[in-house]
């Protein structure tokens, strides 16, 4: 419950409490506390930290988890309008204390509801009714990869058995692989989490009972006639997959399509509090020249704390890789120390 008190809270209040929608208004920016576990003034306080930041992108973290939220309330089903209106009284609270959000031409351009269509709007309730669809290990195997990873269709298609043979070797540990994008030529490393995994062994055993060969040369997804397994998928035949999947699962009238699964494995991430640039060094997309560039370390321990957001049956992350991320952490916290102790010898020096 966000405790209503503090200073700038009661400015916003009373300028905003005789109006129609007030209460609506509180509700709303109420919801987006809650979310990211602030308080008004805490909030408040926060922005002012940053507008005195001499670092720009730390203003830009402010809006940019607002973006955030609409993205969660896109990624909910609701409607580009529904979704806004969250962001409404959160622009009001700080007008009304005397200043203006001031949101990038990206994010303007992303809230304008025409970035995300209807058809990318994956709910967990249909991804469940979308798996469960088919019997084929290949199609859940495809489908759990793209929603794990976040990667495009064409450059999942074209990966090969050896690509993901040493995470297949680790267990049910997370796992990271490297590729290069093929419309782009950014480098991207996509992480593997338990359900993706899970799926890839079911059907590597299917190959492996029908006698298939799975050379590390051998592509991942290959065609399927009869019993008997054909070329290389491309992205348009994985593509018709997730449509023909979808038809079965009685989800022809969303219109989903296989893009949906990158838009829902950025939108989840985003909503649990992954960095963009994190999400965009998985997804190989390009990062602003402003934009820090995370390690793989630091990729794969945000990625493993937030996977429960992207998983649809109910996996427990602490279960499955608690000392993982203990590990991750200690190192990054070393470097940390070495990177400040070098720059005080520098000072001193």
């Amino acid at each position: 419950m966000v405790t209503r008190s503090g200073k700038a809270y009661e400015i916003w209040w009373a300028a905003v409490e005789t109006r129609k929608s007030s209460r609506r208004y509180r509700e709303d920016l109420e919801l987006f506390l809650s979310w990211m576990g602030w308080e008004y003034e805490e909030l408040f306080a926060k922005y002012l930290e940053a507008r005195r930041s001499a670092d720009p992108r730390d203003l830009a973290q402010i809006t940019g988890r607002m973006v955030a939220f609409y993205r969660k309330m896109r990624a909910e089903g609701k409607s580009p309008g529904y979704a806004k209106n969250f962001i409404k009284p959160i622009s009001s609270f700080f007008n009304e204390n005397g200043f203006t959000l001031e949101f990038s031409k990206s994010q303007r351009k992303e809230m304008t509801g025409h970035t995300i269509h209807e058809k990318d709007l994956f709910s967990k309730d249909e991804l469940r009714a979308l798996i469960a669809a088919t019997t084929h290990p290949r199609n859940r195997a495809i489908v759990h990869l793209l929603k794990d990873t976040g990667m495009a269709v064409s450059d999942a298609a074209d990966l090969n058995v050896g690509d993901v043979k040493r995470a297949l070797d680790n267990g049910d540990r997370f796992y990271q692989i490297e590729y290069t994008r093929n419309k782009t030529g950014v480098s991207g490393i996509p992480c593997l989490g338990p359900e993706a995994l899970g799926s890839l062994r079911d059907w590597m055993r299917w190959r492996v009972n029908k006698g298939i060969s799975s050379a590390t040369s051998d592509p991942l997804f290959t065609e399927i006639k009869g019993e008997k397994t054909g070329g290389r998928m491309n992205g348009d035949l994985v593509g018709d997959v997730i449509g023909y999947m979808a038809d079965k699962a009685g989800l022809s009238d969303k219109n989903l399509s296989a893009h949906g699964l990158r838009v829902y494995h950025a939108s989840q991430l985003e909503s649990a509090g992954v960095n963009t640039n994190v999400i965009y060094r998985m997804e190989a997309r390009l990062i602003p020249n402003s934009g820090r560039v995370y390690s793989k370390g630091e990729v794969l321990s945000s990625y493993i704390k937030a996977y429960e957001a992207l998983a649809v049956h109910g996996t427990k992350v602490v279960e499955v890789q608690d000392s993982r991320v203990a590990d991750l952490e200690a190192k990054l916290e070393r470097l940390a120390r070495v990177v400040e102790a070098m720059e005080e010898e520098k000072k001193n020096n």
